[in-house]
């Protein structure tokens, strides 16, 4: 991939930047900003600027007028020279560049720099009629409640008219509508194309249940016929382990016998088996052996490969039916929110991403919008390109990958890998794909960590070709440091080691029988060792002996990250 030069990159085209934290994206950002405005001669309300949050929004109008205001203080003689702004201004008479940028600078407020839902809630207000969509709509910030009464309506509809076992079995695995609802995840988020796997079509269900209830007939008659040769395996064969968890003569066998005399004398197949019956599959029966010579295989009795196919085809039955009303609980879902929200005249941050890309794809006046959208922005830069998902990626191809259109994203495929902010890093991968390798461009320097840091991220990274596992997509580039841009951590003089990983004290902390450290103890053994290095750093600090490089470390210097609140 080759290094991106911010001044001589074409300004037509799809384009990826690649770029790591501390590499100066926003920087970069700005000066393509002041490219087109002096270049092609855009207005500032033309160019499209996308980012993912309210706050970035306001750091980069910010950042690019204070570009803006460098570039005309230099070609007026006055502020600090920058050599990389001498030479972009320099690229078009000084007249014309005095004027351009002193007209974008009074319009800074009419930049077109949005959030994504920002964006598209605009688009969907100034073109409502193309789009569809009400001319007054009020935005709901949050959707919870309304979720919560449509999945409890899904669960009165689906389960109050059932036999009471079936929603017992449903009460069993789900709890209540709000752990169905939690179970079903972001496969319920409307700008999410997702595939439900496995299919569980409503003929195969059947065709289980059939089954099932053929088998368990089966399963009845010889009951009937070998109770006593099960019994007699049960209590006296000498393989079986005599223990809680398998075949314990005081307790367990008598409870597998009552189980399946209840199973037995029903009339229909039962949606929830009594519990632990499964110990009569041969299979199950297999787990719990004596590890001798003489007790290789379970007992060898009909009855139980019976029994087991039996299990086998209840188990499959009831996993596909909890499939399927998982389904027609998310298909409820997103349709009675879609026909709720139109009726009431609200919308959800992700609606106007949906309800855009269904105006876009209209096989009427899609094609129109998306014209009419890129004679209003004929370029866009998306900012943290990392953090898009195939809705949104597909609107911004959808507008601006065409001749003469202009796309810069911008982002860092590492932090893809994490789903922040809803990420999905196979939308970068397939953004990376279908962008030419002459349109793909790296950011080789790091402006923000210390040499030493640098090093250490460069040299962990680059012990493996496949780093981060889809290599081929996302392949680790080493960058550099710029020296003198950051302070180091430095210890009575000497600088702290860049980067240390610590594993935890097992002999110590694993107690009783386990062979691991719990979950509990981790925790709060790796959050001791933090306070007590916190409390180290700030004491020596105290005492002057840890400083950012010519000043004390203070408490606002330290960054804790945690995997939740």
């Amino acid at each position: 991939m080759q290094p991106l030069d911010p001044l001589t990159i074409p300004l037509h085209g799809c384009r990826l930047l690649e770029a790591s934290a501390g590499t100066g994206k926003t920087y970069t950002l700005a000066l393509l900003f002041l490219r087109l405005l002096l270049e092609r001669r855009l207005e500032v309300d033309q160019i499209l600027v996308v980012t993912f949050t309210r706050p970035a929004t306001s750091e980069l109008r910010d950042r690019i007028r204070a570009r803006l205001r460098d570039s005309l203080d230099l070609l007026e003689g006055r502020g600090l020279a920058d050599p990389v702004l001498a030479a972009l201004v320099g690229l078009i008479p000084a007249d014309q560049a005095r004027r351009l940028l002193a007209d974008a600078l009074v319009r800074m407020d009419e930049a077109a720099i949005f959030t994504i839902h920002g964006f598209c809630q605009r688009v969907l207000q100034d073109n409502a009629f193309e789009a569809g969509s009400l001319f007054e709509t009020e935005v709901m910030e949050q959707e919870d409640e309304l979720r919560r009464e449509v999945i409890e309506d899904f669960w009165r509809n689906r389960f109050y008219g059932t036999a009471v076992e079936e929603a017992a079995w449903a009460t069993g695995i789900w709890g209540e509508p709000a752990g169905l609802l939690a179970r079903l995840g972001r496969a319920t988020s409307a700008a999410l194309v997702v595939d439900l796997l496995p299919e569980a079509e409503t003929a195969e269900i059947d065709a289980l249940r059939l089954q099932s209830r053929e088998h368990l007939a089966e399963v009845k008659i010889q009951w009937l016929r070998v109770h006593a040769e099960v019994r007699d395996i049960l209590e006296n064969d000498p393989c079986l382990k005599r223990n809680a968890e398998a075949y314990r003569l005081a307790d367990r066998v008598p409870e597998l016998l009552a189980a399946m005399d209840l199973l037995a004398a029903g009339t229909e197949t039962p949606f929830i088996l009594p519990k632990g019956i499964d110990r009569l599959c041969v299979g199950v029966m297999a787990r719990h052996l004596f590890a001798k010579p003489s007790c290789g295989q379970p007992p060898n009795h009909p009855f139980f490969s019976l029994f087991e196919r039996f299990h086998d085809c209840h188990g499959r039955f009831l996993h596909l039916l909890a499939i399927q009303v998982m389904r027609e609980a998310r298909d409820y879902l997103l349709a009675e929110l879609d026909r709720r929200k139109t009726r009431q005249g609200v919308m959800a941050f992700d609606d106007m991403l949906t309800r855009l890309g269904r105006a876009l794809d209209h096989p009427r006046g899609g094609d129109r919008l998306a014209a009419a959208l890129f004679r209003r922005y004929p370029a866009a830069l998306v900012d943290e390109f990392q953090d898009t998902d195939p809705v949104q990626y597909r609107l911004f191809n959808r507008i601006h990958n065409r001749e003469g259109g202009t796309l810069f994203m911008i982002g860092d495929p590492k932090q893809a890998i994490y789903a922040f902010r809803g990420a999905d890093i196979f939308t970068y991968i397939r953004a990376r794909r279908d962008t030419p390798e002459a349109n793909r461009s790296t950011m080789a320097a790091n402006y923000r960590s210390t040499p030493a840091m640098v090093g250490a991220v460069n040299t962990l990274f680059g012990r493996r070709p496949d780093a981060f596992i889809f290599h081929e997509d996302i392949p680790f580039h080493p960058v550099q440091a710029m020296p003198d841009r950051a302070r180091p951590l430095l210890i009575d003089g000497l600088p702290a080691p860049p980067l240390t990983t610590l594993v935890l004290d097992s002999a110590r902390l694993i107690s009783g029988r386990s062979k691991t450290i719990s979950k509990d103890k981790a925790t709060q053994a790796a959050a001791a060792f933090c306070a007590d290095e916190i409390f180290t750093l700030l004491d020596l600090a105290a005492a002057g002996r840890a400083c950012l490089g010519e000043r004390e470390l203070t408490a606002g210097d330290i960054a804790i990250l945690a995997p939740t609140h």
